[in-house]
């Protein structure tokens, strides 16, 4: 029985032996297993705000109510470094978690930040450098090619690639998407 806490299955890099998918009423479940592992399931999505869900500090048109959608199913966090400093107002309303590095390696506090939590259950949406360590840090990550572009560097340590912030957040609302990607 899956748990209706859970959203999606972790789907990492390991061989998987069986999948299959299951509605429960609006949730979609992914749920994998591994040869000798236990069954995960993803119960946080850290998401970059600048440059993946903003662009010059503005949030995308049609992301807060994905955003707010989508927290239904699972916890949203998101973790930056506010270059524009506009996080707080451009989120106002959704519900989702907030953290704001301000002064030190945001790469490194996003990191330690899904390692003090459940980096099993944690799937990451980035596009910059400072966003490599929580996505290899995390059981599923993603990189968003957005209007301010993505570090070339990132695109070689996550699971998936989409040109856009709708693109990502639609994985997880049609979770078959990432089964059919990952090619399992």
């Amino acid at each position: 029985m899956i748990p209706k806490q859970y959203a999606c299955a972790v789907v990492d890099k390991k061989t998987v032996d069986s999948l299959y998918c299951q509605v429960r009423g609006v949730m979609t479940v992914i749920e994998t297993n591994y040869q000798g592992s236990k069954k995960r399931f993803i119960e946080t999505i850290v998401i970059d705000f600048n440059g993946t869900l903003a662009v010059d500090g503005v949030l995308v048109p049609g992301i807060k109510s994905k955003l707010m959608e989508l927290s239904k199913l699972v916890k949203i966090v998101i973790l930056t470094g506010d270059t524009y400093g506009t996080v707080e107002k451009q989120m106002a309303g959704t519900g989702v978690e907030i953290h704001r590095f301000i002064n030190g390696d945001a790469g490194t506090m996003k990191r330690n930040y899904i390692i003090d939590r459940n980096p099993e259950a944690t799937a990451t949406i980035g596009n910059g450098y400072n966003d490599i360590m929580m996505s290899e840090t995390a059981s599923l990550s993603i990189a968003v090619i957005g209007d301010e572009g993505c570090y070339g560097k990132l695109l070689g340590r996550v699971d998936i690639v989409v040109m856009d912030i709708h693109k990502a957040l639609d994985l997880f609302l049609h979770s078959t998407r990432i089964k059919a990607t990952l090619n399992i």
